[in-house]
């Protein structure tokens, strides 16, 4: 569409172009003025390469081409008849009024053609301009579409998949919980036999040991008995 654009300013400068022409070289003729021939020459110079630029810009569209080729043959034409009248006036030759009046008379066909030639470029680049407006809107529109079922498609992906997990999930079988171990905590109580222990000491053993000799054994016995008793106390 950029280009669309530039065609049609392109073809509204060339408009604009060969109406100033125009407008100077009747400024030239009525009053001669210098500064009037000056700027024609300037818009005149200018035209040829704006057109240049214009057939570039359409030279994908045959229909536009023979156009600009028409503008390009009137505009030339009507330029080398207003140079001649230029010239007639600068020699003298072109100095009655009716004279002058007939020649701008004689110009206005001329300005009419290129005018209608350039509306119609205008018209076709104004059409293709809304085909091209409506082609992109239309693929503006299948490309929203095209989102909104990617993202409706991905969603019901999304649940789909979580159903099945929910799915698998209920059918997988449920695991027992292990039992629960002996506490390791709990102590089994035993029972350790205390050893009788008997403190001895060396009046004890001599006690044990000390074997009475047959004489006097009665008393003898009554006093180690005595003595081990109280030794045992």
């Amino acid at each position: 569409m950029a280009r669309t654009h530039e065609v049609q300013y392109q073809v509204e400068t060339v408009r604009v172009e060969h109406a100033r022409a125009h407008a100077q070289w009747r400024i030239f003729l009525a009053a001669g003025r210098p500064a009037a021939l000056s700027e024609f020459e300037r818009v005149a110079d200018d035209l040829p390469m704006r057109l240049a630029r214009l057939r570039a810009l359409v030279v994908d569209n045959p229909a536009q081409q023979l156009r600009v080729d028409r503008v390009s043959a009137l505009v030339l034409e009507d330029l080398a008849e207003l140079r001649s009248s230029l010239q007639a006036k600068r020699e003298g030759d072109l100095e009655r009024p009716g004279a002058i009046l007939g020649r701008l008379g004689q110009a206005t066909p001329s300005v009419d053609a290129v005018a209608d030639a350039l509306r119609e470029m205008l018209r076709e680049e104004s059409d293709l301009l809304e085909e091209r407006k409506r082609v992109s809107s239309e693929g503006a529109h299948l490309t929203k579409l095209a989102i909104v079922f990617g993202s409706l498609l991905s969603l019901s992906m999304l649940a789909a998949a979580f159903l099945l997990i929910l799915r698998e999930s209920a059918g997988a079988p449920k695991r027992r919980p292990p039992r629960n171990a002996p506490s390791t905590n709990s102590r089994t109580s035993t029972t350790t036999p205390r050893a009788a222990t008997t403190r001895s000491t060396p009046r004890d053993a001599s006690c044990a040991s000390t074997t009475p000799g047959w004489p006097g054994w009665a008393t003898r016995a009554r006093r180690w008995s005595a003595s081990c008793g109280t030794l045992t106390s």
